[in-house]
């Protein structure tokens, strides 16, 4: 894990420390249900000569690729020197900047597919009693860690 040298621009004194985001591999277990599910429409389709089941199969492979594309290039994940800034993109309502102190604690959640694939979600719960859901990160076990270490350190 390196640690980056760029200050935010409205706080010089806030070092950023790590960035995250979505990896599309978390995507991988809906790309496989999907996928069966088309493999099942298309031997109906053959059996019955349905055609919409052809275009049903296309709009739902469809849908799970600008799923997965808007959240591959809209969510991100900033630690800094003392807050942590999570954004989901435009579709989302803002969120709010965490500080260590808002931390009660961190989970990682992340099924056997999920860890094959090196991919989770870290899940903060917070003392407000809100919880962020950190989705898609790499690793998320070593960004469990860091995020933790963040806590205790204060900054």
């Amino acid at each position: 894990m390196s640690v980056s040298i760029m200050t935010h621009p409205l706080d010089p004194s806030m070092v950023d420390r790590q960035w995250w985001g979505f990896n599309g591999w978390k995507m991988l277990p809906m790309f496989l249900i999907t996928g069966v599910l088309s493999v099942g429409l298309f031997i109906v389709d053959l059996n019955y000569d349905h055609s919409w089941f052809s275009g049903l199969v296309i709009v739902i492979s469809l849908i799970q690729l600008i799923r997965m594309s808007y959240c591959s290039i809209t969510f991100s994940y900033r630690l800094t020197s003392k807050r942590l800034l999570v954004d989901y993109g435009n579709l989302y309502s803002p969120q709010a900047a965490i500080t260590p102190s808002d931390i009660r604690d961190v989970h990682v959640i992340a099924h056997k597919l999920d860890r094959l694939c090196g991919v989770g979600t870290v899940r903060l719960r917070l003392i407000s009693g809100r919880t962020i859901d950190l989705v898609g990160v790499t690793w998320p076990d070593s960004v469990a860690v860091e995020l933790n270490r963040w806590k205790t350190s204060g900054s």
